[in-house]
């Protein structure tokens, strides 16, 4: 009995908290998409 519930408590708590991890994940590719930008505009402008 106790596994069995342990197993759906798991499961709750996973969907409960996928929605947050998929922001957090979509927050983090966007600043470090924006961060290798920065670092590449600046290489580029003392390149040339």
């Amino acid at each position: 009995m106790i596994p069995v519930l342990d197993i759906i408590d798991g499961l709750y708590i996973s969907i409960k908290y996928w929605n947050r991890g998929r922001r957090l994940a979509i927050v983090s590719a966007v600043f470090t998409f924006s961060e290798i930008l920065l670092v590449l505009w600046i290489y580029l402008a003392y390149r040339f």
